[in-house]
C-alpha cells in the first residue's frame, strides 16, 4: 500500500478544502457548522471524525470522500484515530529538549 500523505494538523480548513478540491461555495456552507463543533483545522477535523465519525460533520458524502483522500490517502475514515495518534507519536512528555542535560530540567 502506498504511504499516506504527510498530514499538517494545523492546516486551516479553508486550505484543506481547497487542497481537496471542494468548491469554495460548499466550504462556506460547511464553515459555520464546523466552527460550532470547534473544528478549526485538519487536526480538529481528524479528532472529531475519530471520536464521532464523519457523519457527525454533516458533510455531503462526495465532499467527505475528497477530504478523506486529501488527509488520509488510501486509508479510511476509520483510521482517523490511528493517524492522529501517529502524528503525535514523535512527541513525549519525557523527551528532554535539545540542548538541555537530563539533570538540568
Amino acid at each position: 500500500m502506498a504511504a499516506s500523505p504527510a498530514i499538517d494538523l494545523g492546516e486551516p480548513l479553508a486550505a484543506l478544502f481547497k487542497r481537496a478540491r471542494v468548491a469554495d461555495s460548499l466550504y462556506r456552507r460547511y464553515e459555520g457548522r464546523l466552527a460550532e463543533l470547534g473544528v478549526g483545522d485538519a487536526g480538529d477535523l481528524l479528532e472529531e471524525v475519530a471520536l464521532k465519525g464523519i457523519a457527525s460533520l454533516a458533510i455531503h458524502e462526495r465532499q467527505a470522500e475528497k477530504l478523506r483522500q486529501a488527509l488520509l490517502g488510501r486509508r479510511g475514515w476509520e483510521d482517523a484515530a490511528a493517524v492522529l495518534a501517529a502524528s503525535f507519536g514523535g512527541l513525549s512528555l519525557d523527551d528532554t529538549p535539545a540542548g538541555v542535560a537530563a539533570g538540568d530540567q
